[in-house]
């Protein structure tokens, strides 16, 4: 199976690096039917990518899909159809393999947390209430939404946080009721103020708030596939007849 996360591709980027522990924004694994695994991305991750331990990897051009159709050509791979675009399933066809949509394999994975990643999601939701606590003490009057935004991203990565799950959301007054944007710069009136800052709590692996562990650690902690801590280090396609 091909679990691809070519670039804008956010759901294959997610998945690569569950299952790798590469963050990147090209790359992709392909999983054998015995469980070995194969790391393909570009130059700018070279480095990082033959580090891990466990996983094979293959230096691609940056056009990482067309790249990838030619090594892999005349095999049947199945793919992600929820997080490959027509354009990278063309190249792939284009280029000779044999490409099966499959859906939910991953996801099925993710959606079974060990003991680390409910740590993290504890540490993130602790961190979320000190962080909401801080803001109700802050004045409103007189600023701009986009400051407060701001002010929200800010705290959470001071304090230790890797990053937002989602954008902060600001709205008062007049776009108080509206759909999320970006970019207000209305000030709140000290009458009418409504705050909905975005609560961060990630997906456990994608974006893990709380203060991050050893290089060594992370790479162990996200890499299923390298015998990583998840799932007692088991890989998660053993005994999987799928291509």
């Amino acid at each position: 199976m091909l679990v691809a996360g070519p670039p804008y591709v956010l759901g294959g980027q997610a998945n690569v690096r569950y299952l790798t522990g590469l963050q990147s924004s090209n790359a992709a694994v392909l999983v054998e039917p015995d469980a070995s695994a194969t790391l393909f991305t570009d130059f700018r991750y070279a480095s990082r990518a033959r580090e891990i331990e466990g996983v094979g990897f293959v230096e691609t051009a940056r056009n990482l899909l067309p790249a990838i159709g030619e090594l892999l050509s005349g095999r049947r791979i199945s793919f992600e159809e929820a997080h490959l675009p027509y354009a990278g399933y063309r190249a792939l066809v284009d280029a000779g393999v044999d490409a099966v949509p499959s859906s939910g394999l991953v996801e099925s994975l993710r959606a079974v947390k060990d003991v680390e990643e409910i740590a993290s999601m504890r540490r993130a939701a602790a961190l979320s209430d000190e962080i909401f606590a801080a803001l109700a003490q802050e004045r409103f009057s007189g600023r701009s939404e986009r400051d407060l935004a701001w002010w929200v991203e800010r705290s959470f990565r001071e304090a230790g946080a890797e990053g937002l799950s989602f954008p902060s959301v600001v709205a008062a007054g007049a776009t108080g009721s509206s759909p999320p944007r970006s970019g207000e710069t209305s000030g709140p009136s000290p009458a009418d103020t409504t705050t909905t800052p975005r609560d961060p709590r990630p997906y456990p692996r994608e974006r893990i708030a709380g203060r991050q562990p050893s290089k060594r650690r992370r790479r162990a902690r996200t890499s299923p596939l390298a015998g990583g801590s998840g799932r007692s280090g088991s890989r998660p396609w053993s005994g999987r007849s799928r291509p």
